[in-house]
């Protein structure tokens, strides 16, 4: 019986320490998307969190802390490049009025497929077409 106890014990502390979100760090840009050290020159603010080499990131504008990314997976190697490679999936930006800015695919860590940039007031800038090769 204390073996069993020992057992569904084990089990339930694993569950718990999985469930605890991980550390979140905070890197600063200017407006230039320069790394700063101060937060008085800063823009924008990336938050993340990194396990096993891969960084879970959002940025925002800042002092406002209104989104300019949706989250991302990058490997963290990438957290202090102000535009990151992912290497799959999409990257989305927003202005600062809460339109989007920009969208774009990556695969295998470089762009592909279709990307849209846009105007401020949500026309379209541009779109690209970039193929694989």
């Amino acid at each position: 019986m204390k073996k069993l106890s020992r057992i569904v014990f084990s089990i339930v502390l694993l569950g718990f320490s999985a469930a605890l979100p991980a550390q979140t760090y905070s890197v600063y840009f200017n407006q230039n998307g320069k790394l700063t050290a101060t937060m008085s020159s800063a823009a924008y603010i990336r938050q993340y969190s990194v396990a096993a080499g891969i960084a879970h990131a959002q940025d925002f504008y800042y002092p406002s802390m209104k989104k300019y990314s949706e989250p991302y997976i990058v490997a963290s190697t990438q957290i202090k490049s102000f535009v990151p490679t992912l290497q799959n999936g999409m990257l989305i930006l927003w202005h600062f009025n809460g339109q989007k800015k920009m969208a774009g695919g990556f695969s295998k860590g470089k762009p592909d497929g279709e990307w849209v940039n846009w105007y401020p007031n949500g026309k379209n800038l541009r779109l690209c077409l970039i193929k694989m090769a």
